[in-house]
């Protein structure tokens, strides 16, 4: 598809880390720009209630995401540590 012109990766929430690891990777080596949901890893048990998502939200902004799909996905990890707060 970069044949096509094509210059971004959309990502989905449930990638584990290394499939967002390689998508990445491929995106700098592409020049390829990044945007879609918060990657999180795949949801096991208590996630994300009791446990953490394996993929921290600090990662993913570092990371130069242009654009962030879904305003609840910012709600949601910007509030997640004032949960009783917000109840």
């Amino acid at each position: 598809q970069a044949e096509q012109g094509f210059t971004r990766l959309k990502v989905y929430s449930n990638l584990t880390r290394e499939a967002y690891g390689a998508v990445r990777e491929e995106a700098d080596a592409r020049g390829f720009i990044i945007t879609g949901h918060t990657p999180e890893g795949v949801r096991g048990p208590g996630v994300p209630f009791e446990a953490p998502f394996d993929i921290a939200f600090s990662e993913i902004l570092d990371d130069g995401f242009e654009t962030i799909e879904h305003v609840e996905s910012i709600v949601w990890h910007g509030l997640s540590d004032r949960e009783d707060e917000v109840a």
